[in-house]
């Protein structure tokens, strides 16, 4: 998917984790884009499928997140979707879902498609 797409197929999102990022369009970031409603549902989810990988407890995350915000000068809303961004990305590069992820790394990606070709 990635050499498959032009550089004008990489989109900045702040919908993944309220922050901008550059992805690569796909159907599921046309989707965060237009559905305001139902991201901050789908942050909860990730927060809670979370728990399984990183081994955290809700209170732990919560507590986190609160000194994140802190830290970072977070608005709540991004708080709240910080989840996101790391199940939105394991979906694609470790479970090779792209429908159900995103791809993050769309300005490394432009680089290697404009990159010069090997010399032998």
């Amino acid at each position: 998917m990635y050499l498959g797409t032009p550089v004008t197929g990489a989109v900045v999102s702040s919908s993944i984790d309220g922050k901008p990022q550059r992805v690569i369009r796909t159907r599921l970031v046309e989707s965060l884009e237009s559905a305001r409603v139902t991201r901050l549902a789908r942050a909860a989810v990730n927060a809670w499928r979370s728990q399984g990988p990183t081994g955290i407890s809700m209170a732990a995350m919560l507590r986190e997140g609160l000194a994140m915000r802190r830290g970072q000068d977070l608005t709540w809303r991004q708080m709240a979707m910080a989840a996101n961004a790391p199940m939105l990305t394991r979906a694609t590069m470790v479970d090779g879902d792209t429908d159900a992820g995103v791809l993050p790394t769309a300005s490394a990606w432009a680089c290697w498609t404009t990159c010069p070709p090997e010399r032998s």
